[in-house]
């Protein structure tokens, strides 16, 4: 018995496959330490982490065995130096791939709260706007971290499985490898069970972040690849014909006999769109979030009209821009603005406007071509754009670009320069990770949370310099402002953000020609963040039946939001919420 185990532990693929489940254990555990504060229940329920993901570890490692297990079985008959060095090569290569995956899991999951899958790959078309997530000093001490990373388990790959050799001594042994191709099949599955393992195998918690840490990430990201890029044509979210497709839609976007105010007493008023990053509900007092956090914030609402139940369709801003401008909501694994093909057929208010002989522009302080921006703002039909590139570089911060309070200046100088009637668009970003801000901190933590709530700080009084600006102007009494964020975020009270509370965002209407009757008033019903522009469209001549997956929430029969993530497609009302 002794012999028959030492045989079976000095097995070329079972020390392979025990290198393998070491790694992934190693790494869900720096996931869990990295990550502790997201996950919920009692030390017990956490603790079953490291079991559930058991059985998808094993089928991962199935998978990483496949092309050593064949090549391996060759080199038992081939016996030539360099072919075993090119299969030792492939072992390595592969070590380096799922360590970088791995790692990329960890640290993206703070800003994310989503397991790495093929999204990821839409944003390396520019790596460097990937790196502004995090500060210098977090980039530098990530990489050292990664590299240390890689190089122990290189290391602990050489001692511990290295190219043993002396497994090979005849064809007795080449034998015993193809009789490991059964057991191997059986891993792959994760048993003899009818259907085949896949990630829902590890979720054993209602708490969405204790499910993310059992999931192999490797496994995820390769089978979400798999999915997109290889089985493209199989659409998983088709589960009705066009034809009740098409029947649900209606039924949902239905409207009733609802009389309204009207939104603005100015006909065809100059509008302006400012589009906050990370505006969560959490940082206005008025909507149940922290106090003192956006004090301007809460003075302006005394004058405007505020929605307190508006929800962001997306995660990303990217799929919130898309949301607010085109009236078009998210999808749950993806974002269109990734296809300019398909942008290109989306509506447009202001690409209307121009024709209506309306000024138009965009601002913001960052790089429009990352997520493919830019082609979607030139598609909307934006006349004037104005990015990173016109800004002196002692204005930037480290990271993204220009702080807000040059962009909201760069706004308020261009507006001051052209005649009415006009449309412009503003995206900050001092409120996206690293949180970089000039001035004196509000908040003395240096931890994520306080550092969010100081990015918060700085833009809300960027936004009290630029309203004061913006009254002084003769061109103010005529122009509605919509400020509505673009996405929500879990600081800083580290929501799951596949939850309701994660999604509510800021959204309000301001400005001159606001009707004097809604302000300081509230509308508490729940509407997404997609029906906005079709709310507004109407007064200035647009067709509203053109974003034809938004509703007017003054005129809907059905009161709901919508919004997605990778794990959630949610529908939300008055009295309830479906996930």
């Amino acid at each position: 018995m002794r012999s028959l185990l030492k045989n079976i532990y000095d097995h070329f693929l079972f020390r392979c496959f025990l290198f393998w489940m070491i790694l992934f254990s190693v790494f869900r555990l720096f996931f869990v330490m990295y990550n502790f504060h997201y996950f919920q229940g009692s030390f017990g329920h956490k603790l079953v982490i490291f079991v559930a993901g058991l059985r998808l570890d094993v089928a991962t490692a199935g998978y990483l065995l496949i092309p050593v297990f064949l090549l391996w079985a060759l080199y038992v008959f081939i016996q030539k130096q360099w072919f075993f060095r090119f299969l030792y090569s492939i072992n390595i290569c592969l070590i380096v791939t799922v360590v970088f995956i791995a790692f990329v899991n960890v640290i993206n999951y703070v800003n994310w709260q989503s397991v790495v899958s093929k999204r990821i790959l839409l944003y390396l078309n520019n790596p460097l706007e990937v790196s502004r997530f995090m500060t210098t000093a977090q980039i530098a001490v990530g990489l050292l971290s990664f590299v240390l990373m890689l190089v122990c388990f290189l290391w602990f790959h050489a001692k511990f499985v290295g190219r043993h050799k002396k497994a090979i001594k005849n064809l007795r042994w080449g034998l015993a490898y193809l009789a490991s191709l059964p057991l191997l099949l059986i891993g792959i599955r994760g048993g003899v069970q009818g259907i085949p393992i896949n990630e829902s195998d590890s979720f054993y918690s209602r708490h969405i972040s204790n499910d993310h840490a059992a999931v192999n990430p490797f496994y995820y990201f390769t089978h979400s690849v798999y999915e997109y890029y290889v089985l493209n044509s199989n659409n998983k979210f088709k589960f009705y014909t066009s034809a009740a497709r098409n029947k649900h839609v209606k039924s949902l976007m239905e409207e009733g006999p609802v009389k309204t105010t009207a939104l603005t007493h100015v006909k065809k008023p100059n509008l302006v769109i400012i589009v906050l990053e990370s505006w969560t509900a959490d940082i206005i007092a008025e909507l149940g979030g922290e106090k003192n956090t956006t004090p301007f914030t809460s003075e302006l609402i005394k004058d405007s009209y505020l929605f307190t139940h508006c929800y962001g369709s997306g995660a990303r801003t990217d799929q919130g821009l898309v949301s607010i401008l085109a009236g078009y909501p998210a999808q749950p694994d993806n974002s269109i603005m990734a296809y300019p093909e398909k942008t290109r057929k989306l509506p447009s208010l202001i690409a209307f406007l121009n024709s209506k002989k309306y000024q138009t522009s965009f601002f913001y302080g960052g790089d429009l071509n990352f997520a493919q921006t830019r082609s979607f703002v030139v598609q909307q039909g934006f006349e004037f754009i104005s990015d990173k590139s016109h800004y002196q570089s002692k204005d930037y911060n480290s990271k993204w670009g220009a702080h807000d309070d040059k962009v909201l200046d760069a706004q308020i100088d261009h507006l001051n320069t052209l005649p009415e009637p006009f449309a412009s668009c503003v995206l900050t970003l001092s409120t996206h990770e690293p949180f970089e801000v000039p001035g004196q901190k509000k908040f003395p933590g240096n931890d994520m949370p306080d550092r969010f709530k100081n990015a918060a700080y700085y833009t809300d009084a960027c936004l009290r310099q630029y309203f004061s600006r913006a009254k002084k102007t003769s061109w103010y009494k005529n122009t509605l402002f919509l400020l509505v964020a673009d996405h929500g975020h879990s600081l800083p009270r580290n929501r799951d953000l596949n939850w309701p509370e994660g999604k509510r965002i800021l959204c309000m209407l301001t400005g001159g020609a606001l009707n004097d009757t809604l302000v300081g008033k509230k509308w508490d019903s729940v509407l997404g963040q997609n029906d906005l522009l079709k709310m507004i469209s109407p007064y200035y001549g647009y067709n509203p039946k053109k974003f034809k997956f938004a509703k007017d929430p003054f005129k809907a029969k059905h009161k709901f939001a919508y919004y997605a993530t990778e794990y959630v497609m949610a529908l939300i009302t008055d009295s309830t919420a479906v996930l």
